[in-house]
């Protein structure tokens, strides 16, 4: 696999996962009715703002033509292989709060 293509495949991972984590996420808030709540303790920030703010940042950074672009304009070695970083650690990131997510949903059954 070369590092575009692992770039390509890492970028449709995130993606995906953003897509199902806010789906999730809107789906926890409404069965518990906490969309006003604080969403992280060492914040200030409302589950409401948070989701809103991750649909501002995923639409622009997981748009159709980003994507394209990664597909097709040329990067830089260098440039692609700090954009992988950047992708894993996104991917890793949210994979932390999804899978919280997926404890408090489970524990509420």
């Amino acid at each position: 696999m070369t590092q575009r293509e692992e770039l390509i495949f890492k970028f449709e991972r995130n993606k995906d996962l953003i897509f199902e984590f806010k789906k999730d996420y809107v789906a926890h808030l409404d069965s518990t009715n906490t969309w006003d709540n604080i969403a992280f303790f060492d914040s200030k920030i409302t589950n409401r703002q948070y989701l809103t703010l991750l649909d501002q940042i995923s639409t622009k950074e997981y748009s159709e033509e980003q994507f394209q672009a990664i597909k097709t304009v040329f990067i830089h070695d260098n440039a692609v292989e700090s954009y992988i970083i950047s992708v894993d650690s996104q991917y890793n990131n949210l994979k932390i709060l999804y899978d919280d997510l997926a404890l408090r949903r489970k524990q509420l059954k």
